[in-house]
């Protein structure tokens, strides 16, 4: 009885190849996803920040115009401005004390979410300077990754606006 060998032609050689490769499109993937998770959470990270920064530019901006027609008019720009710098704040879907914080205006002290800001009417002007406390977006993710840094960023605005 005789024996037929397979040769060594093009399709075994082939199919050698197909199972050697036969993991790698799990490894590229691997490899990759890491890379594309890194930068989505970074972009991520990144917009927060921008939003943070643009909801505080307008809470100072709001408080400003406020405290300028409440100044004209007479009557209590202080607490006008003070409730206009708490609903931008919260309204912008930020994490908000519910008060101003005296030790918002020290980044090394206050908790996340705190704010205070000043405000003076003199001279025509208006001027309010709000400082905020902004959480980080991922304090969880980079204690697990071993990154040593604050659980906040620290955000300050001013404006001015004539007195009407």
């Amino acid at each position: 009885m005789r024996v037929m060998r397979r040769s060594a032609g093009p399709r075994s050689l082939l199919a050698r190849r197909w199972r050697d490769r036969h993991g790698q499109g799990l490894v590229e993937f691997a490899m990759v996803s890491v890379a594309l998770i890194v930068l989505l959470l970074g972009g991520t990270a990144l917009v927060m920040g921008v939003v943070a920064r643009m909801v505080t530019t307008n809470a100072a901006r709001d408080a400003a115009r406020v405290a300028a027609i409440d100044c004209g008019a007479g009557t209590n720009y202080v607490s006008a401005s003070q409730q206009a710098v708490y609903q931008d704040l919260s309204g912008g879907g930020q994490v908000v004390q519910s008060s101003p914080s005296s030790s918002a205006q020290s980044p090394s002290t206050s908790a996340p979410g705190a704010w205070d800001w000043s405000v003076s009417c003199s001279g025509g002007n208006a001027a309010v300077q709000v400082w905020y406390n902004a959480p980080d977006v991922f304090p969880l993710i980079l204690h697990s990754l071993g990154v040593q840094r604050a659980s906040s960023f620290f955000l300050t605005a001013t404006a001015t606006f004539p007195v009407e």
